[in-house]
C-alpha cells in the first residue's frame, strides 16, 4: 500500500488551489432594478492530485486509486488567484 501511495505522489503532486467563481443572487430572473447589486464573485478553495495543466486550464482530481481518480475539478487558468504544492 505504501508503495503505491508513494507512486501516486510522485506522478500527482498534491496541491491547493485558491480561485474565483461566477455568483448569482438568486439563480432566477428578476427586475432590472434588482440585478443592480454589489455582489462580488465567490472565493473558492480546492485541494486535489494535480492531473493536468495547460495555459488554459488545470484539472484536480480528490481521490487516486492505482488505476482510477474521482471527484475531478477542471478550474480556468484565469481564474486561479494562488497555488501551493503541499507535501503528503
Amino acid at each position: 500500500m505504501k508503495k503505491i501511495t508513494r507512486t501516486l505522489a510522485a506522478r500527482f503532486p498534491l496541491i491547493l488551489v485558491h480561485w474565483v467563481d461566477s455568483s448569482s443572487r438568486r439563480g432566477v430572473w428578476n427586475p432590472l432594478e434588482e440585478l443592480r447589486h454589489d455582489d462580488v464573485a465567490l472565493a473558492c478553495v480546492s485541494v486535489g492530485f494535480l492531473m493536468k495543466e495547460s495555459h488554459q486550464s488545470l484539472t484536480i482530481a480528490a481521490h487516486l486509486t492505482e488505476h482510477q481518480g474521482g471527484g475531478d475539478m477542471c478550474i480556468p487558468t484565469c481564474a486561479i488567484t494562488k497555488r501551493t504544492i503541499l507535501k503528503h
